[in-house]
């Protein structure tokens, strides 16, 4: 229990340095406004035969 404890490093951490980019952008553009909702995708999808 000590062991779990101790360990402090965050599992971001542990993504490569494109992984950690790619999760910054996607921050950033919820950010700035720039989502789609559920439903838009789900249309999205349905037109390519996908669920």
């Amino acid at each position: 229990m000590e062991e779990i404890a101790s360990n402090n490093s965050d599992w971001f951490d542990e993504l490569s340095e494109l992984q950690q980019q790619d999760i910054l952008e996607g921050i950033a553009e919820a950010d700035r406004g720039e989502v789609f909702l559920h439903a838009e995708v789900v249309k999205i999808f349905e037109k390519w035969g996908l669920k």
